[in-house]
């Protein structure tokens, strides 16, 4: 196993037609979260006057930003999704072949023009189900 440490260029957002991956152009962040809710357990008996906890229900988001690449296929297909209310496939995927992928719905995607600056996209998506973990 390799301890090698990592830059950010070397994770990229893929979305997914078919079997297909495009990876969404202008990256310039990406980020995977994986979630927990707390389910309190707390009791006369817990000692210590510390609250007690368990794990509940889990979720994952997927979300990112970068330069706005005009005629980009993946953010046609964010698009084209978005308008037709459709839920997309959505990797994670590190250059060393680790990936993270799963079916999301894409809850947030904005495009900002400043006028001093670059046009940017940004997008947000919430998982469904739990993501696959692919080794490469």
């Amino acid at each position: 196993m390799s301890t090698r440490k990592m830059s950010g260029r070397e994770v990229k957002l893929y979305v997914f037609d078919n079997e297909n991956g495009k990876v969404i152009g202008g990256q310039q962040s990406g980020t995977f979260a994986r979630t927990a809710t707390g389910i309190d357990v707390t009791s006369k008996d817990t000692v210590g006057g510390y609250g007690e906890s368990i794990p509940g229900q889990k979720a994952w988001t997927i979300s990112g930003g970068g330069v706005f690449v005009d005629n980009d296929p993946a953010i046609a297909l964010l698009e084209e999704k978005f308008d037709a209310d459709e839920n997309v496939n959505i990797g994670y995927t590190f250059d060393n072949g680790i990936s993270y992928k799963g079916n999301a719905t894409l809850t947030s995607f904005s495009i900002e023009a400043a006028h001093d600056g670059a046009v940017t996209v940004s997008y947000e998506f919430q998982g469904n189900g739990k993501p696959e973990k692919i080794m490469a």
